[in-house]
């Protein structure tokens, strides 16, 4: 049978994270998880949670963890359900409290997803992206002005600096008196 929270599991040891072993985390019923840098603490639903105990439990975990050494600002709650035990607005609310620990409401496939370290979608890069000179319409002399005169200073090919910016701004500016 699919879990959310033996998805959570999954995901969390192909990514390379090691439990850690502490007695501690026991009573609350969640296991705490690390890899170099990151905290994830997996937690599995229970009819009786409400957001108050949520909230108190993240609250107990944090300091479990700052008595460890660890950096709680890169500390994560999961919290593995069914889609049909948390409604879209107590998920909405569990994860809006960013109190104590980041939250995260696992319901479905993808969930995971939405944190950074534990993404898994591949992500094609362009080769060959489009030069901004490509897609602007010339027809307006402003346009065309500025465009002929960041290509003078190579700024379709490099960050121009403020001082260029400027000088070309004040010409557009001062020709525009002159219906270019």
């Amino acid at each position: 049978m699919y879990t959310t929270y033996g998805q959570a599991y999954a995901t969390i040891n192909k990514m390379g994270f090691s439990k850690i072993e502490e007695a501690r985390f026991n009573p609350l019923g969640v296991v705490c998880y690390k890899n170099t840098h990151i905290h994830v603490v997996l937690q599995n639903w229970d009819k009786g949670m409400s957001i108050e105990s949520i909230g108190e439990e993240c609250r107990d975990i944090r300091s479990l963890l700052m008595d460890m050494g660890a950096n709680v600002w890169n500390a994560y709650y999961l919290l593995c359900s069914n889609l049909d035990d948390i409604d879209d607005d107590l998920a909405f609310f569990i994860e809006r409290n960013s109190a104590s620990l980041r939250k995260y409401v696992i319901r479905q496939d993808g969930d995971l997803n939405r944190i950074p370290f534990l993404d898994d979608i591949k992500v094609n890069k362009i080769d060959n992206p489009l030069s901004f000179t490509e897609s602007i319409n010339e027809t307006d002399s402003i346009t065309s002005v500025l465009l002929t005169e960041v290509k003078k200073v190579n700024g379709h090919k490099s960050n121009l600096n403020k001082i260029v910016i400027k000088d070309v701004v004040n010409l557009i500016l001062s020709n525009e008196d002159k219906n270019l």
